[in-house]
């Protein structure tokens, strides 16, 4: 498992906003940046939806869909 400030790393490398994961999965941003700081951790829930909406985040940006994603919760 990554740590926090490793996350940051390559979600800043990838050039996502914590919006834009939080758009794929059912965690805030807020959690997001709270895990990316230390001051939360990972879980091994929302360790496993913040990586898989990371992917699904970089596969949107790469097909130029990222902003068009409306996310999975009613927003």
């Amino acid at each position: 498992m990554i740590t926090g400030k490793q996350f940051k790393e390559i979600r800043e490398y990838k050039g996502l906003s914590l919006r834009d994961i939080a758009k794929f999965c059912d965690v805030s941003p807020q959690l997001i940046g709270q895990i990316e700081n230390g001051k939360k951790v990972f879980t091994e829930n929302n360790y496993q939806q913040i990586i898989d909406a990371m992917n699904l985040a970089t596969v949107a940006k790469s097909k130029g869909e990222l902003d068009k994603h409306q996310g999975i919760k009613n927003k």
